[in-house]
């Protein structure tokens, strides 16, 4: 019996450059894709391709936490 299930890939930074274009290439070859960046809106080509969109901003809550150690 063969294994009918796709693989699956998560690319970050999906929605524009470089990770735009290794989700299409990914999709392209069968993958089942997810991407996610800060700006859902700019992935809706790769939704139309199949791919499964998701919103990811963590940079503002790491810039504003203060790390201390004791003293």
């Amino acid at each position: 019996m063969n294994d009918t299930r796709k693989e699956t890939a998560l690319v970050t930074g999906a929605s524009s450059g470089m990770g735009k274009e290794i989700a299409k290439r990914l999709i392209k070859d069968g993958f089942y894709v997810f991407v996610a960046a800060r700006h859902i809106d700019k992935m809706n080509d790769l939704v139309q391709l199949g791919a499964r969109a998701l919103r990811m901003d963590i940079s503002n809550r790491l810039r504003s936490r203060r790390w201390s150690t004791p003293s």
